[in-house]
Parts: structure tokens; sequence; C-alpha cells
């Protein structure tokens, strides 16, 4: 009978040990769900996000390209114009400065009249 017990208390045992594995793997598959669930959030979230900062990003290159086409309208109605109005070589030296422009120094319509007036200025000097 000593026996049985033992068997009995081994045989316990050996289901309690079992049913706890058992439980840490429910806790386990709890937590990885659950460490799922809060990354898809987090990438939908992202995904968001960046759905957003690329339309921003296209509207900015879409306006920059309207500036630079309205640019080079303005640059070429102006040399239409100094052409008409100046000898060549005054206008080989605006077409050497508008050149030398830098891209990222555009200037503005209200800079305008005061380039060509400066200009005006040194031509008269």
């Amino acid at each position: 009978m000593a026996e049985k017990a033992m068997a009995e208390n081994t045989d316990m045992r050996i289901i309690e040990q079992m049913e706890h594995r058992v439980l840490l793997l429910l806790q386990t598959d709890k937590d990885v769900n659950s460490s799922y669930t809060e990354q898809k959030k987090t990438l939908t979230s992202q995904e968001g996000t960046f759905d957003e900062s690329l339309k921003i990003i296209k509207e900015e290159i879409a306006e920059l390209q309207q500036t630079t086409q309205e640019l080079r309208k303005a640059i070429y109605l102006l040399g239409h114009q100094l052409k008409d109005k100046t000898n060549k070589r005054a206008l080989e030296s605006v077409q050497e400065k508008i050149d030398n422009w830098p891209l990222e120094g555009y200037i503005t319509k209200k800079e305008l009249p005061e380039l060509f007036e400066k200009y005006a200025k040194e031509k008269q000097e």
C-alpha cells in the first residue's frame, strides 16, 4: 500500500508539474498575443503617419516644380524684354549673372525690381 500511495503521490506531482507548465504556456501565449497586438497597432499608426508625411512631401515637390516653372517663364520673358531693350553685351552680362545664381537662393518678386535697379546703377557707373 505504501508503494501505491507513493505512486499516487508521484502521479500527483507529475500532474501538478504538467498543470504548471500548461499555465506557463498559456501565459506565454497571452503575452505573445498581447505583444503582437501592440506591435500591430504601432505599425498601423506609423503607416498612417508615413502616408501623411509622404503626401506632404509630394505636395511640397509639386509646389517647388510650379515655382521653378514660373521662374523659368519669368526669366524667359525677362530675357526677351532685355534683348529688345539692350545690346548683346549687356544681355550676355545679365545671362552670366543669372547662370551664377545659386538654386537655393531664389529671389522673390519684391527683390527682382531691386536687382534690376542695382544692375542699372552699376551699368551707369
